[in-house]
């Protein structure tokens, strides 16, 4: 074997025969932290799209085995509508501890490069984690972190009493710019923990409306009575059809014969009425 394959032959024969005297190294299996989040609606504005980072990175960072850990890179992947996988990768020059720092850098690159079509879901993974850095510690508390934490106390108490319900939540401006009103805010939730902490602000009530033959407003019902409709001051309509779910809805600003103003919509895909309250 040596005559033929030279010390190589040698290598195959001894380790055929089961010698081996190399020092035993057993494979490294890289740590990740990984977090998912879905999109209340598939996601086309930038303001949506950092609300979901933030979330993603206060769960990683929150969980126990992060806790004075550093991570020196993160993994953006995005599910888009009817695409292929969206995919950034983030290194950083030291190691990040906070996940604002983390969310800012992400935010960034965003602004630079971001996805080719709307968002389904988004997931963020952590890499390269240890428990070092080289950057020098603050000897001042930061205020805005005790606040949140102290924010995150009383809704874990209120959670305790209300059986587990959701008490606390921020209000984000996501797409001022969208036709439809209930779409241009979110819903956030103040605990990072929640899997569905993102949802669209749906404060739309079902309602019934009398047409006439002409499909002209006559009536709205509030209650058990019903309210005639003596003018329409205003109306305009929109057809979002590109979208994944399209939307086609018809707005009307009434007065109603004792002079409360109200705004009602019928969405056309469903063929529904709803009011919007002030």
């Amino acid at each position: 074997m040596i005559d033929r394959f030279g010390c190589e032959g040698q290598r195959v024969w001894e380790l055929a025969n089961g010698i081996d005297d190399r020092p035993l190294q057993p494979r490294c299996c890289e740590e990740l932290i990984q977090e998912t989040i879905s999109l209340p609606a598939a996601g086309v504005s930038l303001p949506l799209l950092y609300i979901a980072v933030d979330r993603l990175l206060q769960r990683a960072y929150a969980r126990p085995s992060m806790q004075g850990r550093y991570s020196w890179s993160a993994l953006l992947s995005c599910a888009l509508d009817r695409a292929a996988t969206w995919e950034q990768t983030c290194h950083f020059r030291t190691g990040a501890d906070d996940w604002k720092r983390v969310a800012e850098m992400i935010k960034r690159r965003l602004e630079r490069e971001h996805p080719p079509a709307p968002v389904e879901a988004m997931t963020i993974t952590l890499s390269g984690l240890s428990g070092a850095s080289n950057i020098q510690l603050s000897l001042f508390p930061d205020l805005r972190a005790d606040r949140e934490r102290r924010l995150l106390e009383i809704e874990r108490q209120l959670q305790a009493r209300l059986n587990g319900v959701r008490a606390l939540h921020r209000l984000v401006e996501v797409a001022p710019w969208h036709p439809a009103a209930e779409l241009r805010t979110a819903q956030v939730s103040i605990d990072p923990d929640e899997a569905d902490s993102m949802r669209p602000l749906s404060n739309l009530e079902a309602i019934e409306v009398k047409e006439n033959l002409a499909q002209e407003l006559l009536a709205v019902r509030h209650g058990q009575r019903w309210r005639r409709i003596v003018r329409i001051d205003d109306r305009w309509s929109f057809d979002l059809w590109w979208q994944p779910t399209p939307m086609v809805c018809s707005y009307y600003r009434v007065s109603q014969d004792y002079g409360q103003q109200l705004t009602l919509f019928h969405d056309e895909q469903a063929a529904r009425w709803y009011r919007q309250p002030a």
